[in-house]
């Protein structure tokens, strides 16, 4: 069923379905980010010489910064959230909980408890 599609499936399974697929986008673009992050020596310690790519195959530059395209981490972060919002809409489209239903259930019990 296409993602998103109204009326395929119930909310929660949308609901789980979308926070799959942000868990999906962290897991990602952590990866990609730390992968294509320049290197930051420690303390006083000296860089290592850059390799002409990454362990990944990631080209990189001569100053030893990977080739990330710029606009890649404003993609990233568009997607994580535009799934965030849809995540809200789906959590806004879910029954509340009404708090007359939790006192009837205090009232229930209490007069169970004192028929036995």
């Amino acid at each position: 069923m296409a993602r998103g599609a109204p009326g395929a499936v119930d909310v929660v399974t949308q609901l789980q379905e979308e926070v799959s697929v942000l868990s999906q986008h962290y897991w990602n673009f952590t990866g990609i980010l730390q992968r294509d992050a320049p290197a930051v020596p420690l303390a006083a310690e000296p860089l290592l010489a850059p390799r002409a790519t990454g362990a990944t195959g990631v080209a990189v530059e001569a100053s030893g910064t990977t080739a990330l395209p710029a606009n890649e981490p404003q993609r990233m972060a568009k997607a994580v959230v535009d799934s965030v919002r849809r995540i809200e809409q789906l959590a806004s489209a879910l029954p509340q909980e009404q708090g007359d239903v939790v006192a009837a259930q205090k009232a229930r019990l209490v007069s169970l408890q004192v028929r036995a």
